[in-house]
């Protein structure tokens, strides 16, 4: 009886041994599945980050956003001069009403006539009509050239919102 319970024991044990061998290498296997999934899906997702379309649609995004940037800046710019522009035709002084009419000619406006034709203040008048009425058709000419930009510009932007609030955040790996 002894000897049988030792047996037992000892059957026993051997069974618990190889029983908490089995389970040790259960563990172990199951480990090496899980550091093996876990290095997989690292692999998949640097490969994802690093897939050419992702890399190419990342950088169209960095690329948007710069230009995104630059119209903001842009608009702040041609704001600041809309807004300059205002203030000057806010304080613009409207030029005095000149009396254009000739003086009444008498005996000694006749001798000053008679030298101011000789001396060509009718050319000079008329050279500095022009360049006054040039000036201001060039200003004009800037102003409407600077409009146009500013409608360029709010078109671009919008635009380049659209494609970046649309397309921007499709990515596949």
């Amino acid at each position: 009886e002894r000897e049988t319970d030792r047996v037992k024991r000892h059957v026993a044990a051997e069974a618990q041994r190889k029983a908490d061998e089995a389970e040790a290498r259960r563990n172990r296997k199951e480990a090496r599945a899980k550091a093996r999934a876990e290095r997989y899906k690292a692999q998949k997702g640097e490969r994802q980050r690093n897939h050419p379309r992702n890399k190419e649609l990342w950088q169209e995004v960095t690329r948007l956003m710069v230009d995104i940037q630059k119209l903001e800046k842009e608009e702040r710019q041609w704001n600041d001069a809309l807004a300059e522009v205002k203030r000057m035709e806010v304080n613009r002084q409207p030029p005095r009403k000149v009396d254009l009419a000739p003086p009444q000619p008498t005996s000694s406006s006749g001798e000053l006539l008679s030298s101011i034709d000789g001396a060509g203040v009718g050319l000079a008048t008329s050279t500095l009509v022009q360049d006054v009425t040039l000036a201001a058709e060039r200003v004009n000419w800037t102003l409407q050239r600077v409009s146009a930009a500013m409608v360029e510009s709010d078109r671009l932007r919008a635009e380049a919102f659209d494609k970046y609030e649309y397309d921007g955040h499709k990515f596949y790996g």
